[in-house]
Protein backbone atom coordinates (compact mmCIF):
# COMPACT_ATOMS: atom_id res chain seq x y z
CA UNK A 1 0.00 0.00 0.00
CA UNK A 2 1.39 3.39 -0.97
CA UNK A 3 1.26 6.28 1.46
CA UNK A 4 0.06 9.69 0.40
CA UNK A 5 2.64 12.40 0.65
CA UNK A 6 1.80 15.03 3.25
CA UNK A 7 1.44 18.43 1.65
CA UNK A 8 1.24 21.95 2.98
CA UNK A 9 -2.38 22.27 1.86
CA UNK A 10 -4.76 23.60 4.46
CA UNK A 11 -8.12 22.07 5.24
CA UNK A 12 -9.70 25.08 3.56
CA UNK A 13 -7.69 24.35 0.39
CA UNK A 14 -8.83 20.74 0.38
CA UNK A 15 -12.48 21.63 0.94
CA UNK A 16 -12.30 24.25 -1.80
CA UNK A 17 -10.75 21.71 -4.22
CA UNK A 18 -13.54 19.26 -3.38
CA UNK A 19 -16.12 21.98 -4.03
CA UNK A 20 -17.63 21.77 -0.56
CA UNK A 21 -16.06 24.72 1.27
CA UNK A 22 -19.16 26.90 1.09
CA UNK A 23 -21.49 24.14 2.33
CA UNK A 24 -19.16 23.22 5.20
CA UNK A 25 -18.89 26.88 6.20
CA UNK A 26 -22.69 27.27 6.06
CA UNK A 27 -23.16 24.16 8.21
CA UNK A 28 -20.63 25.33 10.80
CA UNK A 29 -22.21 28.77 11.06
CA UNK A 30 -25.72 27.34 11.46
CA UNK A 31 -24.47 24.91 14.12
CA UNK A 32 -22.89 27.75 16.10
CA UNK A 33 -26.04 29.86 15.79
CA UNK A 34 -28.29 26.99 16.86
CA UNK A 35 -26.06 26.27 19.88
CA UNK A 36 -26.13 29.93 20.89
CA UNK A 37 -29.93 30.05 20.63
CA UNK A 38 -30.28 26.85 22.69
CA UNK A 39 -27.89 28.25 25.29
CA UNK A 40 -29.98 31.44 25.53
CA UNK A 41 -33.18 29.40 25.82
CA UNK A 42 -31.65 27.46 28.71
CA UNK A 43 -30.54 30.67 30.45
CA UNK A 44 -34.05 32.07 30.17
CA UNK A 45 -35.75 28.79 31.11
CA UNK A 46 -37.58 28.61 27.77
CA UNK A 47 -38.79 25.39 26.23
CA UNK A 48 -39.24 24.82 22.51
CA UNK A 49 -43.00 24.93 23.06
CA UNK A 50 -42.86 28.29 24.85
CA UNK A 51 -40.60 29.73 22.15
CA UNK A 52 -43.03 28.47 19.52
CA UNK A 53 -45.90 30.28 21.28
CA UNK A 54 -43.85 33.49 21.43
CA UNK A 55 -43.06 33.22 17.72
CA UNK A 56 -46.68 32.28 16.87
CA UNK A 57 -45.49 29.14 15.14
CA UNK A 58 -45.33 25.39 15.69
CA UNK A 59 -42.96 23.38 17.80
CA UNK A 60 -41.90 21.60 14.59
CA UNK A 61 -40.84 24.95 13.11
CA UNK A 62 -38.78 25.70 16.23
CA UNK A 63 -37.13 22.30 15.79
CA UNK A 64 -36.20 23.30 12.23
CA UNK A 65 -34.85 26.66 13.41
CA UNK A 66 -32.70 24.96 16.04
CA UNK A 67 -31.59 22.09 13.80
CA UNK A 68 -27.88 22.72 13.15
CA UNK A 69 -28.10 20.84 9.83
CA UNK A 70 -30.99 22.93 8.49
CA UNK A 71 -29.37 25.81 6.62
CA UNK A 72 -32.55 26.76 4.75
CA UNK A 73 -34.12 28.76 7.58
CA UNK A 74 -34.76 32.29 6.36
CA UNK A 75 -32.92 35.29 7.72
CA UNK A 76 -36.27 36.78 8.76
CA UNK A 77 -37.04 33.68 10.84
CA UNK A 78 -33.60 33.78 12.46
CA UNK A 79 -33.95 37.49 13.29
CA UNK A 80 -37.42 36.91 14.80
CA UNK A 81 -36.14 34.01 16.89
CA UNK A 82 -33.14 35.92 18.16
CA UNK A 83 -35.37 38.89 19.01
CA UNK A 84 -37.77 36.58 20.89
CA UNK A 85 -34.75 35.48 22.93
CA UNK A 86 -34.06 39.11 23.82
CA UNK A 87 -30.94 39.31 21.70
CA UNK A 88 -29.76 40.98 18.51
CA UNK A 89 -28.06 39.33 15.57
CA UNK A 90 -24.99 41.04 14.16
CA UNK A 91 -23.98 40.12 10.64
CA UNK A 92 -20.65 41.02 9.08
CA UNK A 93 -19.12 40.69 5.66
CA UNK A 94 -15.55 39.47 5.91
Amino acid sequence: MRHKQISSETLEDILREDGILEQVDKNIQKKVLAEEMLKEMTKKGLTKASLARTLHTSRAQVDRILDPRNTTVTLDTIFNTVQALGKHLKLQLV
